[in-house]
């Protein structure tokens, strides 16, 4: 069955959309192996804990620091500012996608 030239074109305009986004958030990744994406939770966590009671218990900041010598407030900072950063980079990324989606299947 063939499909009409506008469906097809709103297809490609999708994986546009998509192929842009993916990109995007690439780049936001850039210089991160997964192994330290996969625990930037968990270091965010540990670091607003310790922020809000520096006796919390922080095991992977722990370690961290046991081996790149950093001073734990100033890791913990660090961390916290990269957090808010990343995640208004992806929200961003994240709104233009629904944007541009939006306009592909239009």
């Amino acid at each position: 069955m063939k499909r009409p030239q506008a469906e097809l074109n709103a297809i490609v305009g999708r994986q546009e959309v998509i192929k842009a986004f993916i990109y995007e958030t690439n780049k936001i990744k850039e210089g991160y192996t997964q192994a330290e994406i996969d625990t930037f939770p968990t270091q965010e966590a540990e670091a607003q804990a310790w922020a809000a009671d520096n006796t919390a218990p922080t095991p992977l900041l722990d370690a961290i620091i046991s081996e790149s010598g950093e001073v734990k407030a100033d890791l913990t900072t660090k961390i916290l500012g990269n957090a808010v950063a990343m995640k208004a980079a992806i929200g961003k990324a994240i709104g233009t996608k629904q944007r541009e989606d939006k306009a592909a299947r239009a």
